[in-house]
C-alpha cells in the first residue's frame, strides 16, 4: 500500500481580473454583452496588496485578465510591481487593441507571457465575432511586433458556430506567424443556466484516445485533491475571489473582508479543492483517474454537481472503450 502525502492548502497560480471593461463585444463571451465597470473596483494599491498577499502564500504565477486589462493605465505598473514582489511568471491575457508603448515596455522589460485570442484566419470572420471592424488587422500588427522582440505568445482559439469551418485556416495562419503555442477550446455548454446558440453543431474537442500524462507529484496531487480547482483563486474587479475565471456561481469570499491566508484555512476551500476524481461519477472506477485533468466548470456546469463527469470525455471505464 502507498502512502499518499497531505497536500497543503497553498496558492500556486492566481487570475487577477482587473476590470469588467472591454472595448470588444463578443458575441460568445462569458461575461455577456455588457462591460461596465463595478461601482467599487480595487484600487491599483488594492491590487498591490493582492499581488502581496499572493506572493506571501507561495504563489509565484498570476496572470492579469478582465474585461480587457490593457484598458487601466496602472497595468504596466503592477506588471513592474509583481516581478519586485517575487512573482516569477507573470501572464497577460489581452487582445492587445489599447497596447501602448509603455505596456509593451513593461512586456518586454519583466518577460510577460502574453495570451491573445484570434477567432479566424481573416479580418471577416475575426471582426465579425469580436464587432469591431479593424481588430483582426491591429492585433496581427501587435502579435507581430511582439513576436519580433522574442516575447513568449501564445494564441488562444474559440470554436463555435460563427468560426467552425475555420478551424484548419486559423492552424496555418498561426503556422505563418511562427506562432507554436496554441490552445483550442469550444463554447462551454451551459451559461447562465442557458445553452449557448453559438455551441459548435459537431463539438471537436472530445477526448477520444488516451492522452495523459504523470509525474509523481502529479499523480499524488491527483489522488488527494482536485486538479482543477486545487491551488488556485480567481480574484475579480470588486475584491469577489472564485475557484476560476469560468466558474461565477461558487464565492469563496471577498479580499477587502478577508485575507487570502484566511481563505486559504476556510471550510470553502475544503470543500472545493479536497475532492478527487474518486468522488466523480464515473470516474471513481477509472484506471486513468489520477493521471487525468479535470474540469470542474464544465462538468459541473452540465447539472450543477460537484460528481458530474466532463462532458468531452468518451471513455466508459465500465466497458474500457473509447466512443
Amino acid at each position: 500500500d502507498y502512502i499518499f502525502p497531505e497536500i497543503e492548502p497553498r496558492l500556486d497560480f492566481a487570475w487577477l481580473e482587473l476590470t469588467q471593461k472591454c472595448n470588444f463585444r463578443c458575441v460568445h463571451c462569458y461575461q455577456g454583452t455588457c462591460h461596465e465597470e463595478e461601482s467599487a473596483p480595487l484600487s491599483v494599491n488594492e491590487w498591490k496588496d493582492v499581488i502581496r498577499q499572493c506572493a506571501a502564500a507561495g504563489c509565484r504565477h498570476i496572470q492579469f485578465i478582465g474585461g480587457e486589462p490593457s484598458i487601466c493605465a496602472f497595468l504596466p505598473e503592477l506588471i513592474a510591481f509583481a516581478h519586485s514582489a517575487g512573482i516569477s511568471r507573470t501572464v497577460l491575457f489581452s487582445n492587445l487593441f489599447f497596447m501602448n508603448d509603455a505596456l509593451l515596455s513593461a512586456i518586454v522589460d519583466y518577460d510577460v507571457f502574453t495570451n491573445f485570442s484570434i477567432y479566424g484566419a481573416c479580418a471577416a470572420v475575426h471582426d465579425h465575432i469580436t464587432q469591431v471592424p479593424g481588430s483582426f488587422d491591429r492585433l496581427i500588427s501587435r502579435v507581430t511586433q511582439l513576436r519580433d522582440l522574442h516575447v513568449s505568445l501564445r494564441a488562444n482559439v474559440v470554436l463555435m458556430r460563427e468560426n467552425e469551418g475555420e478551424y484548419e485556416a486559423i492552424r496555418e495562419f498561426l503556422r505563418s506567424l511562427r506562432i507554436d503555442s496554441v490552445h483550442y477550446d469550444e463554447i462551454r455548454k451551459i451559461y447562465g443556466g442557458a445553452q449557448s446558440p453559438h455551441m459548435l453543431s459537431n463539438p471537436v474537442l472530445k477526448l477520444r484516445k488516451p492522452n495523459f500524462r504523470t509525474d509523481r507529484a502529479s499523480f499524488e496531487k491527483s489522488r488527494s485533491a482536485n486538479t482543477c480547482w486545487h491551488g488556485k483563486f480567481s480574484i475579480s474587479t470588486d475584491g469577489s475571489v472564485y475557484p476560476c475565471e469560468f466558474e461565477r456561481n461558487i464565492l469563496y469570499g471577498n479580499i477587502r473582508q478577508t485575507s487570502i491566508a484566511g481563505l486559504l484555512k476556510s471550510d470553502m476551500i475544503k470543500k472545493y479543492w479536497y475532492f478527487s476524481f474518486d468522488e466523480i461519477t464515473p470516474c471513481r472506477n477509472c484506471e486513468y483517474r489520477f493521471a487525468c485533468k479535470d474540469c470542474r466548470p464544465m462538468a459541473y456546469g452540465e447539472h450543477g454537481c460537484l460528481t458530474d463527469q466532463n462532458p468531452r470525455c468518451c471513455y466508459d471505464p465500465a466497458a474500457g472503450k473509447w466512443a
